[in-house]
């Protein structure tokens, strides 16, 4: 709180499984944009990797804010020993300004 940073808490629906979420990505989407106009940020950070997030994206660099997008790609082994994937969004990644894949960060050791 104390460096600016605004925590956003959403509850999820766990009465299905698995457990959902319904309308985080728009909401989250109105509060980076009102931030980004009334605030004049120079760069908004976001923390994703769907395409969800696509029009946000399009919306602050028509304000001329630019995007700074921190993701990775996730490989795992499921209980039946199966891999599973998540991959960020190709659209997410060619809008932004500053696409960083975590993975090559860490991998680079710079």
């Amino acid at each position: 709180m104390h460096a600016g940073i605004v925590s956003h808490y959403y509850p999820m629906n766990e009465s299905v499984s698995p457990p959902e979420e319904k309308g985080i990505d728009v909401w989250l989407a109105l509060e980076a944009y009102d931030l980004a106009v009334h605030k004049r940020f120079d760069v908004l950070v976001l923390v994703a990797g769907d395409q969800d997030f696509v029009p946000l994206i399009r919306k602050v660099n028509g304000i001329g804010t630019r995007v700074m997008l921190l993701t990775d790609d996730l490989k795992w082994k499921d209980q039946n020993n199966q891999d599973k994937y998540i991959n960020t969004s190709q659209r997410l990644l060619d809008e932004v300004s500053y696409p960083i894949l975590l993975k090559d960060e860490i991998d680079s050791r710079t």
